[in-house]
This record gives structure tokens, sequence and C-alpha cells, in this order.
């Protein structure tokens, strides 16, 4: 389980991170973020697993337990402070799934705490 200070559970932080946030894409999983608006040194998290495409709670759950886990397996300390929503895709998975989850993950992190830029949003602009 995630510390509550990793958590972001505020509704309207996640529709403002899924409207205005920079994305990132993957195999598996599209992951948006953007800057905290307090200036918190730690990352903090949400995940959305869409009930449209995975009918079935428990698999939602399992999903989300994996991608949680996932997360944990990439260092707290080497990513930046933002605010990250993880979306999963599409129900394609026939292949070793938690391993497959974890590399696209790492990946996009790589990804996101190798870009030299960043934009300043207008939301960032905003809270300056």
């Amino acid at each position: 389980m995630f510390a509550n200070r990793y958590r972001l559970r505020a509704n309207r932080l996640i529709k403002k991170i899924a409207k205005e946030g920079y994305a990132v894409h993957g195999k598996y999983c599209l992951v948006k973020y953007l800057p905290h608006p307090n200036k918190e040194k730690s990352p903090r998290l949400a995940i959305s697993v869409n009930s449209k495409t995975f009918k079935k709670a428990t698999r939602r759950n399992y999903l989300k337990r994996i991608i949680r886990e996932s997360v944990k397996a990439y260092p707290a300390n080497n990513l930046p402070a933002f605010d990250f929503l993880i979306i999963l895709k599409n129900d394609h998975f026939n292949e070793p799934f938690y391993r497959s989850i974890k590399q696209d993950l790492l990946t996009i992190f790589k990804k996101i705490t190798n870009r030299k830029k960043f934009r300043k949003s207008k939301t960032e602009l905003n809270l300056i």
C-alpha cells in the first residue's frame, strides 16, 4: 500500500491532470503529469483503470495492484516531484503481465526524468 503522501486523491486535481497534463505514452500505459501546485518534494500518484475496457471489478483492482507494485519498483527519490496519473490503455495482455507493465512504466518514468526542459503550462503560470 502507498503511504498517504504518495497518493493523489483529490478528484479536481485528477481531472486537472487528465485535461492539462503532459502525456507520455507506453505500450500498455499512458502517464500524464503536472508539477505540484504547492511545490512538495515527493511525487504523488493516481491510477485509472477504465471500467468500459475492463468490465469486472476484480480485474480492475488486480490491475491497480500490479501498477502500484510496478511503481514501487522505481525509486521514489528518482522521480521528479510531479502529480502522476497512470491510465491503463487496453485489455490485450496475453504475455507475462507484471513484467511487461513494470518494464513499460520504468521506460516511461525514465523518459520523464530525462526531459531537459519542462515547459511552463498555463496552470503552472497561474500558481506562481
